[in-house]
């Protein structure tokens, strides 16, 4: 009888720790988990890019409220 319900116990109750657990699916999900952090952060990237280039635009169009000599030189 004791022998039977230590074998129902173990399916019940979990035996392997939680670090352990969380060490091992970081470890089957390594690939995973450096592609969605290399897409991440090549979408950053384009972000800083086009943020980037938003700023030249209206920095360009302030300059040309400003100083109408610029009208003819970019236009």
């Amino acid at each position: 009888m004791a022998s039977d319900t230590k074998y129902t116990r173990n399916g019940v109750i979990y035996t392997r720790g939680c670090i352990e657990a969380v060490k091992k699916w970081f470890k089957d999900n390594m690939f995973v988990i450096g592609g969605v952090a290399v897409g991440i952060a090549l979408l950053q990237i384009i972000g800083i890019c086009f943020a980037n280039s938003l700023i030249t635009d209206i920095k360009l169009q302030l300059a040309r409220w400003h100083r109408p000599e610029y009208n003819s030189y970019y236009n």
